[in-house]
């Protein structure tokens, strides 16, 4: 993606620029390198985007962020004076400019974005999917937020955190992921049931975004049955009623990849998928899982079948006779 000038972000946003009498080295040409919406976490250099819609705290805002180091300030249709080397950018209406800023980020960005709903930072499924997207794809912790804007080509894997603030949920939409996988009995969804929340957060994956449900993500072992997982109820009602596709991978009827558990001639475990194997064991079960997960994301990626199956550690060639049933 190119790079995003002060005056590119005007003409997205429909901004007026005000420079400091002493402005920046750049001027109107100054590349705008990142894009914060909390003043708790605003490193220097990076631009602070204020949602909240008027109020007399814009000055006392504006003078902290620059304190803090921000190169410049978006907000609301309000005249703040820039400090020196610094910029402001005054918009109509905050939240929208948001919008127009995303829907240009989407057309422009060619690396692929995935986000995963919470879950321990040692999941296997964090190093699978990396794995999977290859070395140079850049892992993101936490509020998606602290990205840089991507000038690279690079992939990018969103670990999101609790809790999902408003700018947190802001930052998710600039992130723009094509993709958000979560699991079965996820306690982030059931947590999230507000439609308000749950609207934010599937709208950064629209337009076309896809929904990726592992149905065995967060089990221990195979279902005793073969009842479908379910989303939660606000969830799949809020899902209806977009264009996001749900993509399910497991092992359920209802599955759009499915995931199915054979057996060796000595009794050995395997889970199966596109026919590629991998051998488990009680203690590697969710091991295994996350790489059949991350497998399933990479053939909505695209992915080349036999390159994702050597990086995962999958085996074209069962190496046992299997037994029926």
């Amino acid at each position: 993606m190119p790079t995003l000038s002060v005056r590119d972000l005007a003409t997205i946003t429909a901004g007026r620029i005000h420079l400091a009498d002493l402005p920046p080295l750049l001027g109107v040409r100054e590349v705008v390198t990142s894009i914060h919406f909390s003043l708790n976490s605003l490193p220097p250099g990076s631009l602070f985007w204020n949602l909240q819609v008027g109020g007399s705290t814009d000055t006392m805002q504006a003078d902290f962020s620059f304190m803090q180091g921000a190169s410049g300030l978006l907000l609301d249709d309000r005249y703040v004076e820039p400090w020196a080397g610094r910029y402001t950018l005054r918009v109509s209406n905050t939240h929208l400019a948001l919008r127009h800023l995303a829907a240009y980020l989407r057309e422009h960005r060619r690396s692929r974005v995935i986000a995963v709903t919470p879950r321990p930072s040692d999941d296997p499924i964090f190093h699978c999917l990396l794995s999977m997207l290859g070395p140079s794809a850049q892992r993101i912790y936490g509020d998606p937020g602290e990205v840089c804007l991507p000038s690279r080509q690079d992939d990018v894997l969103i670990e999101l955190r609790e809790p999902i603030a408003a700018h947190g949920s802001a930052s998710l939409l600039l992130a723009g992921p094509q993709f958000l996988l979560t699991g079965n009995a996820d306690p982030f969804l059931a947590e999230h049931h507000d439609r308000h929340v749950i609207h934010q957060l599937l709208e950064s994956l629209l337009p076309n975004g896809i929904l990726v449900f592992a149905e065995l993500l967060n089990l221990d072992g195979l279902p005793v049955t073969d009842t479908p997982a379910s989303l939660p109820t606000p969830w799949e009602q809020a899902i209806d009623q977009t264009d996001i596709t749900l993509f399910r991978i497991g092992p359920s009827r209802l599955a759009d990849m499915r995931i199915t558990a054979t057996r060796g001639s000595r009794g050995e475990s395997y889970l199966e998928v596109d026919n590629f194997f991998l051998a488990y064991t009680p203690a590697t079960f969710r091991e295994a899982v996350a790489r059949l997960t991350a497998y399933g994301v990479g053939h909505l990626l695209g992915q080349q079948q036999a390159a994702m199956a050597h990086h995962l550690g999958l085996q074209n060639n069962p190496p046992f006779h299997r037994l029926a049933g």
